[in-house]
C-alpha cells in the first residue's frame, strides 16, 4: 500500500485529508524517519513549507534518482508564496477548500509517477548488476585465456622443434609417409602456435599490456617483404599476389610499430587468400593522400554480406557464409588486426559485396 506523509500546521485541513485518505491508502501525520525513505508522498501546507523548506529540498535531493513527491495545500489568497518554491521543491499545488475527487486524482497521479520512478530504479539497478556480472565474468575469461596460452606455448614449441628435426632427418632417415605425417604434425603445431599467439595478444588487449615500439618504418619495403614471405600460402590453390606499390624513388614511409605492422598485414593477406577461389589474383595497393598511407588488400573472392560487415571487427565473429562453406578461423584475426591498426592511430575498414570480392583498408600516419 502507498504511504502517505501529512504535514499539515491547520488542524481541521489534517484531520479531513486523513480521513479521507486513509481509505485507500497508508497515512501517518507525524515520523521519527526520513521522508525519502519512509513514505511515497508528502503533503504539505503553507506554513509547514515555510518552516521545513530547506528540509524538504535534502528529502528530494536524497532520495534521488527516484521521484519523491510534494503536494502543497493553499489558500487560493496566498498563492503568491507558492512561487519561491514550485520550480525545485513543490511538484503540485491543490488550492482549498479540497475537494475530495480532485484531490484523490492528484494524490493518484503523483503516486504512478512515484510507482514508475521506482520501478525504472529498479530495473536500473539490475542492469547495473548484470553489466558488473558480465565484467567480471570477461575478466575471468581473458585471465583464463592468458594462464591456458602461456602453459600451451611451451609444449607447442617443443612439438614444433622435435617435429623439425625429424623432417631434417636428425634421428634417422624417415620414409616418404613418415615425413608427410611429421609435416602434418608440424603444420598443426604451427596452426595452434599462431592460434596461442592470437589469444595472447586478445588478453593483452584486454588487459590494456600490449605495447608498440613506434619508429618511423618503410612501408613499400614491409609490404614487399610480408607479400614475398606469404606467396607460399596461395600457392596450393594457385593463386597470384601482386603489390602495386608507388614507383622509386618515391619513398613510403609511416609512423608504426615494424612488428605489428607486418603481423596486420600478414593477417589481411592470410585472410585473402582464405576465402579466395582458384587461380584468382589478390592485390596489395599501397598509395598516399595528405598526411596518411593507406594499403588495400584486395580479393576476388566470395564477398561479404551488407549485414556482416559492420560486425566483422568483433571478437570472434564469424560470418554464416564461411560458416556455411566450412572455413576455417576463430574471428580473432580481424579483431587484433582492427586494435593494431587503432594503436597506431589509423583507421581500418572493408569495401564490398557479395559475390565480388572485398577489399580491406587501413591507414597509417606518415612520418614527419
Amino acid at each position: 500500500m502507498d504511504r502517505i506523509l501529512l504535514l499539515l500546521e491547520h488542524p481541521t485541513n489534517r484531520r479531513l485529508l486523513e480521513e479521507c485518505l486513509a481509505q485507500h491508502y497508508q497515512v501517518a501525520t507525524e515520523t521519527g524517519q526520513a521522508p525519502e525513505s519512509s513514505f511515497d508522498l508528502v503533503i504539505l501546507d503553507g506554513p509547514a513549507l515555510e518552516r521545513l523548506s530547506q528540509d524538504v529540498v535534502g528529502w528530494k535531493r536524497v532520495a534521488e534518482p527516484v521521484f519523491l513527491p510534494l503536494l502543497l495545500l493553499m489558500p487560493r489568497q496566498h498563492t503568491s508564496m507558492v512561487t519561491r518554491h514550485l520550480l525545485h521543491t513543490v511538484d503540485e499545488l491543490l488550492l482549498t477548500p479540497v475537494d475530495r475527487a480532485e484531490l484523490r486524482a492528484r494524490v493518484e497521479t503523483l503516486l504512478r509517477t512515484r510507482r514508475q520512478s521506482l520501478a525504472l530504479k529498479s530495473r536500473n539497478d539490475e542492469l547495473e548488476a548484470f553489466i558488473e556480472a558480465r565484467r567480471a565474468f570477461e575478466r575471468m575469461k581473458d585471465e583464463f585465456i592468458a594462464m591456458a596460452s602461456h602453459e600451451l606455448r611451451a609444449p607447442l614449441t617443443s612439438i614444433t622443434l622435435y617435429a623439425n628435426m625429424l623432417v631434417d632427418g636428425e634421428a634417422g632417415k624417415l620414409s616418404e609417409e613418415q615425413q608427410r605425417f611429421v609435416r602434418i604434425v608440424s603444420s598443426n603445431a604451427d596452426r595452434l602456435n599462431r592460434l596461442v599467439n592470437d589469444l595472447l595478444d586478445v588478453s593483452r588487449l584486454a588487459s590494456g599490456r600490449l605495447q608498440l615500439t613506434m619508429r618511423t618504418v618503410d612501408l613499400k619495403a614491409t609490404v614487399k617483404q610480408v607479400c614475398t614471405e606469404l606467396e607460399a600460402a596461395g600457392d596450393s590453390k594457385r593463386i597470384k599476389t601482386v603489390a602495386t606499390l608507388p614507383p622509386q624513388p618515391i619513398c613510403v614511409c609511416v609512423k608504426a610499430d615494424q612488428d605489428r605492422l607486418v603481423q596486420i598485414l600478414a593477417n589481411l593477406l592470410s585472410n585473402a587468400y582464405k576465402y579466395s577461389p582458384e587461380e584468382s589474383t589478390v592485390t596489395v595497393q599501397v598509395h598516399t593522400h595528405e598526411e596518411w598511407a593507406q594499403v588495400d588488400v584486395i580479393d576476388q573472392g566470395m564477398g561479404i554480406a551488407a549485414l556482416d560487415q559492420s560486425q566483422l571487427f568483433t571478437k570472434f565473429f564469424r560470418t554464416e557464409e564461411a560458416k556455411r562453406q566450412g572455413i576455417g578461423g576463430t574471428g580473432l584475426g580481424l579483431y587484433i588486426t582492427r586494435a593494431l591498426v587503432e594503436m597506431q592511430d589509423g583507421q581500418i575498414w572493408v569495401t564490398s559485396r557479395q559475390g565480388e570480392g572485398s577489399t580491406f583498408s587501413f591507414t597509417l600516419p606518415l612520418a614527419l
